[in-house]
């Protein structure tokens, strides 16, 4: 497995739980009359939150420890680690 497959996997999985979280969102908004209850608003938007902090905070270069995530989420990601050069298609 190369360093680049290994930090795509952690991020689609984010990106799936960020996606069903968010549908879960609009669905309740539209559906419900239970989203007037700010608990059920909170709790909602902390399991739509929760992906997002970790893209942003927890997907990491395996090899410096940098934060990766924001710019693997880019139109065009890198190819290399921007803090140690590492190249992604590396094996790990």
């Amino acid at each position: 497995m190369t360093i680049r497959e290994h930090l795509r996997t952690r991020l689609n999985g984010a990106r799936a739980l960020a996606f069903v979280a968010w549908s879960v969102i609009a669905v309740a908004t539209f559906a419900t009359d239970h989203m007037q209850d700010r608990t059920i608003r909170l709790t909602l938007f902390a399991c739509f939150g929760a992906p997002v902090l970790y893209i942003l905070f927890f997907i990491r270069c395996p090899r410096c420890k940098a934060s990766v995530g924001q710019a693997l989420g880019g139109r065009h990601p890198p190819d290399a680690c921007p803090r140690c050069g590492v190249h992604f298609d590396e094996r790990l």
